[in-house]
């Protein structure tokens, strides 16, 4: 479906500032709510078009789909059939099979330059993306979410529990507790001649102090990450790039942009 419903500001250039150039431009804006739109007159120049990242992320994919779409067409196609009713000569036959190469090797010329403009707009994308959405994104992924994951490893499955003890044994990570059950085998072991005594205490490494302060790190990423992906939202809005000549025509021919 064409991608024609840019918001965009139209800004007329005189022809000589671009040496006769054919460029178009049209700058994208998008408040997330409203949308704008304004034209000058072009008789006396010619136009710039500049577009939002998401908008550009749009027309890229929309290129995708119509390329796979004329390729379908094809797959679906391979064969051409003649009638010895219809077909009664070598020329008729000729023209037959011209006709129909022509139009396959038109249809994969076209997907072909889909794709061409496809690369050139996602590279364009990447190149804006570089100062401003890839140190987000190499952040996010290579710390917070590493960070987040190997925080809340350390801390107990259950959280209302520091330790979940299973036997005698078991005590929690406090200094006097451990001493007393340590104590408390002692003089076991003392009165016991022919019982077998456990003699270790299991203790968790990590204290409740210990998990708080993991919890407070855990939202603090938490909080960083929201920020984060609320900063990479507004660079698609705020990010622009500008579509070359060779782009905006191959999506002018194939009714992607108006």
């Amino acid at each position: 479906m064409p991608v024609s419903s840019v918001a965009a500001f139209i800004l007329a250039i005189p022809q000589h500032e671009f040496c006769n150039r054919s460029v178009i431009r049209a700058k994208a804006l998008d408040d997330g709510c409203r949308r704008r739109y304004m034209q000058r007159p072009q008789s006396k120049g010619i136009v710039i078009v500049q577009i939002i990242l998401r908008r550009a992320s749009d027309l890229a994919r929309a290129c995708s789909r119509e390329a796979a779409a004329k390729l379908r067409a094809f797959e679906t196609n391979k064969e051409l059939r003649l009638s010895a009713h219809s077909v009664v000569s070598v020329t008729d036959v000729t023209e037959r099979l011209q006709t129909a190469s022509n139009a396959v090797m038109q249809q994969l010329d076209e997907a072909l330059e889909l794709y061409r403009a496809q690369a050139r707009i996602r590279g364009l994308i990447g190149q804006a993306n570089a100062d401003v959405v890839s140190p987000l994104l190499a952040e996010r992924d290579t710390y917070l979410t590493p960070a987040e994951k190997a925080l809340k490893a350390h801390l107990p499955q259950n959280p209302l529990l520091s330790y979940a003890r299973g036997d005698d044994t078991d005590c929690e990570h406090n200094a006097t507790e451990v001493a007393a059950r340590l104590t408390g085998i002692r003089k076991q072991l003392e009165k016991t001649t022919n019982t077998v005594v456990n003699d270790v205490v299991r203790v968790p490494r990590l204290s409740e102090a210990n998990h708080a302060a993991i919890r407070e790190r855990i939202a603090t990423i938490e909080r960083r990450a929201t920020d984060l992906n609320e900063e990479l939202g507004r660079a698609n809005f705020v990010q622009s790039i500008t579509l070359p000549d060779e782009v905006v025509t191959i999506l002018r021919k194939h009714k992607i942009i108006g």
